[in-house]
């Protein structure tokens, strides 16, 4: 049924990202209604129904029509409130634990010298661990390394075994400084 609906989505934003293609949308809505109660009037009209059933056919199948269409159109417009409600509360749990982070970091100068780098590696992991759990996706490379600005030749990533975490990089970093 999800999938039903997000193809349904998909082809209702399709339709509306031009005004000719929901013009010809609406015309197309308009000749299958008109061709299905022109038949419907046709097949009354040789039963030999009289004028007030006519007029309660007609009014109950354009009620029927009209009520279809406005269940669809409302349909489409809750699943993507819905999409957009999700999309809303990932950024607002990101923001929440990259702010937490960062503060973190932002602050690790009123602490002691020795506390520092600790604090700050802290931070990245929450972030990192923030950006890997509410984020999801492939996040079995690790691409992006913090940069190791030191005299001699920084670790690179051949320089450590298995890198798991910028911690064990920027450790390596700190002792290759102390060497």
């Amino acid at each position: 049924m999800e999938k039903a609906r997000v193809v349904i989505v998909r082809f209702y934003e399709h339709l509306i990202e031009s005004r000719r293609r929901a013009a010809m949308a609406g015309l197309g809505a308009f000749l299958f209604i008109a061709a299905i109660k022109f038949t419907l009037s046709g097949v009354l009209v040789r039963g030999g129904a009289t004028e007030m059933e006519m007029r309660t056919q007609d009014a109950f199948f354009t009620g029927l029509f009209v009520a279809i269409i406005a269940w669809g159109a409302l349909s489409v417009a809750r699943f993507r409130r819905e999409q957009m409600r999700a999309r809303v509360k990932v950024v607002s749990d990101l923001n929440h634990h990259l702010r937490n982070a960062l503060s973190i970091i932002l602050n690790s100068h009123f602490l002691p010298e020795n506390a520092q780098t600790s604090a700050i590696l802290d931070g990245v992991e929450r972030i990192d661990r923030a950006l890997r759990h509410i984020i999801p996706g492939d996040h079995t490379t690790n691409e992006v390394f913090l940069a190791v600005h030191d005299d001699t030749r920084p670790p690179t990533v051949m320089d450590v075994p298995k890198v798991q975490t910028h911690r064990e990089f920027l450790r390596a970093g700190k002792r290759s400084r102390l060497k």
